[in-house]
C-alpha cells in the first residue's frame, strides 16, 4: 500500500513537471509568434511607405515631365533673326519638358546649320520664305513651320538735307546716302531734278526689294 501511495506521487509529480514544460514551451512558441507578427507588421508598413513613395515619386515625375506642346505651328520671324536649333525655343511647356531627348530637324532643302542656328546656305542667316521643320521626340515627329519675313525699311546712317550739283549731273543717290538692308537697297527720285537750275525740294524714296521704304527730302541746288 505504501508503495503504491509512493507510486502515485511520482506520477502526479511527473505530471506536474510536464505540464510546467508544456506550459513554458507554449509561452516561448507565442513569444516567437509574436516577434514574428511584429517583424511582419514592419514589413508591411515598410512596404507601404515604399509604394507610397514609388507612387509619389511617379506623380512628381509625371508633372516634371511632360509631353512636348508647340507654342505655334507656324513661327514668324523678321530676316536676319536667330533661328535657333533649341527644342525649348517652340514649345509652349518648355519648363515641364525633358527637351535633352528632343530635337529640331529641317525639312526644306538648301538650309544649314551654323553655330546652333539654321541659316540658308552660303548665308548667316534664313532668307526670306517659309521653311518646313520638325520636332522630334522619340519615334514621333511633329511638323511646324519657320516664317522669314521682311518688314523692316532700310536703315540710313547719315541725314543729308542740302545738295549741290551742276546743271544735267547725274546724280548717284548711292553715294549721297550710307543706306543699309539685308534685301539689298534702291533709291527713287525725279530724273530730270538736275535739269532745273535753281533751288528746289525734292522726295528721295529709299527702299528694299519688298517694298519697304523710307523718304528723305533734299533741297537740290542746282548750278550753271
Amino acid at each position: 500500500m505504501l508503495a503504491l501511495n509512493r507510486q502515485n506521487d511520482y506520477d502526479q509529480h511527473s505530471l506536474m513537471i510536464m505540464k510546467d514544460q508544456i506550459t513554458q514551451f507554449l509561452f516561448h512558441k507565442k513569444g516567437i509568434e509574436g516577434d514574428k507578427n511584429k517583424e511582419d507588421k514592419r514589413d508591411y508598413s515598410v512596404s507601404k511607405k515604399l509604394c507610397v513613395a514609388a507612387a509619389v515619386s511617379s506623380l512628381l515625375f509625371a508633372g516634371c515631365f511632360q509631353p512636348p506642346k508647340l507654342a505655334k505651328q507656324t513661327f514668324t520671324l523678321e530676316l536676319g533673326a536667330d533661328v535657333y536649333a533649341n527644342p525649348d525655343v517652340y514649345l509652349e511647356n518648355a519648363d515641364d519638358v525633358n527637351s535633352k531627348k528632343l530635337s529640331i530637324e529641317v525639312e526644306t532643302p538648301g538650309i544649314a546649320k551654323l553655330d546652333n542656328r539654321f541659316v540658308s546656305t552660303g548665308s548667316e542667316y534664313l532668307a526670306v520664305g517659309e521653311y518646313d521643320f520638325v520636332l522630334v521626340n522619340g519615334s514621333k515627329r511633329t511638323p511646324f513651320a519657320v516664317k522669314i519675313k521682311d518688314t523692316k525699311p532700310p536703315t540710313i546712317t547719315n541725314d543729308v538735307t542740302e545738295l549741290s550739283v551742276g546743271y544735267g549731273q547725274i546724280i548717284d543717290w548711292a553715294s549721297v546716302f550710307d543706306a543699309k538692308d539685308l534685301s539689298e537697297v534702291y533709291y527713287e527720285a525725279p530724273l530730270d531734278a538736275s535739269l532745273v537750275v535753281g533751288e528746289q525740294d525734292i522726295t528721295v524714296r529709299i527702299t528694299d526689294r519688298f517694298g519697304n521704304g523710307v523718304d528723305r527730302v533734299v533741297h537740290l541746288m542746282v548750278g550753271v
